[in-house]
């Protein structure tokens, strides 16, 4: 019989957590050796136990799956990293893989999906199933300035013009054109549209969510 796959499990989520912990040691396969409730934990942890692969959060206090991600391949670079998360935006994805994650699973898939996942990244594979390859093939390739994210993150705060304007110390007329020029580049047709295109694919951070609503009233 093979040993079983080492794993760290990294999830906020206490039940998640738990029975993501629970279905995995229930198949012979896997042993789960190490859990961690933030991205600091998941490095320590790694650190200690040394698992064979870690499956990991994207969001996470203290430090992001991103971070931890790099954290943990600065010091062990042939580390194996599953990101298992809610968040299927382009952005997302493409700083989960950049960090050095080998696979990217939503919680929402089958759990033969995770379980696939775990043995590729295990036998050295990249796993990337079809809806995630589908979004990265389709995602807008237009990359944004940084000042077009300095607006962008202030239209999704819910900032006017104006204000947008005197936080970046210019003219309303110029905070105008970057708005124009990122309605075109994301494709969407007003400020609300922007500002939920720009959470979706993982452009602004989803803590700003409850404030686009105040950007329909501009």
């Amino acid at each position: 019989m093979r040993t079983p796959i080492r794993l760290l499990v990294a999830d906020d989520h206490d039940i998640l957590r738990q029975g993501l912990v629970a279905m995995l040691d229930r198949d012979p396969r896997f042993s789960v050796v190490a859990t961690a409730a933030t991205g600091v934990e998941a490095v320590e942890a790694f650190q200690r136990t040394r698992p064979d692969l870690a499956i990991m959060d994207l969001r996470m206090p203290l430090m992001e799956g991103p971070e931890a991600i790099r954290a943990i391949r600065a010091d062990f670079p042939d580390a194996r990293v599953v990101v298992l998360t809610v968040y299927d935006g382009d952005v997302d994805i493409a700083r989960a893989l950049s960090a050095g994650a080998a696979a990217y699973v939503l919680k929402g898939m089958p759990s033969d999906e995770l379980f696939e996942a775990i043995i590729a990244v295990h036998e050295g594979r990249q796993y990337i199933p079809p809806q995630i390859s589908q979004v990265l093939d389709s995602a807008s390739r237009a990359d944004l300035t940084r000042r077009e994210m300095d607006v962008l993150r202030l239209i999704v705060s819910g900032h006017s013009n104006k204000e947008i304007a005197t936080e970046l110390n210019t003219t309303e007329g110029t905070i105008k054109s970057y708005v124009n020029g990122l309605l075109g580049k994301l494709g969407v047709r007003d400020r609300t549209q922007a500002a939920t295109a720009a959470i979706r694919r993982g452009l602004v951070k989803l803590e700003a969510a409850e404030k686009v609503e105040r950007v329909a009233g501009q």
